[in-house]
């Protein structure tokens, strides 16, 4: 390469072009001998590792497509793991908003029966009628009625 930049009078590689080496010195015998040598380093060195690379390049990239491939499967088994997870907490959610349900109406049956006692509805409902207008209706809840009750 060297030569090729002494005869041309160039000071580098990226100047060489037709009009550089189309000069006197340079003659029709020369340049066949510096095409021979580089056709040869080419042959033998840069085109093998251009085709080396080149198949790398390819089986990574068949390596890449098989770790996306995984990777999809893996997050669609994450999806459906946290989907049963979720629906295990309903579940248990369900059972357990069920359960307290019951123990707080057990609590409020079991602590209420002297609250519906029939003397102390009658009372309450008695001070409401003092101070209110009668219009309004009262609602309890968990008392039998009784046809004809004076309340």
């Amino acid at each position: 390469m060297n030569e090729i930049l002494a005869e041309a009078g160039i000071e580098n590689s990226e100047a060489i072009s037709s009009a550089t080496l189309n000069v006197r010195g340079v003659t029709k015998e020369k340049l066949c001998k510096w095409l021979s040598k580089i056709s040869r380093i080419l042959n033998e060195g840069a085109i093998p590792l251009l085709q080396d690379e080149a198949v790398k390049t390819e089986e990574l990239q068949k390596e890449k497509i098989e770790d996306q491939k995984t990777i999809i499967e893996l997050q669609g088994k994450l999806i459906v793991k946290k989907d049963d997870e979720m629906r295990a907490v309903k579940e248990s959610m369900k059972s357990t908003i069920k359960e307290e349900i019951k123990f707080h109406s057990l609590v409020v049956t079991k602590s209420s029966p002297d609250a519906l006692a029939p003397k102390k509805i009658h009372a309450a409902i008695k001070t409401v009628t003092e101070k209110e207008d009668r219009c309004c209706n009262v609602i309890i809840y968990g008392v039998l009625e009784v046809p004809e009750e004076n309340i």
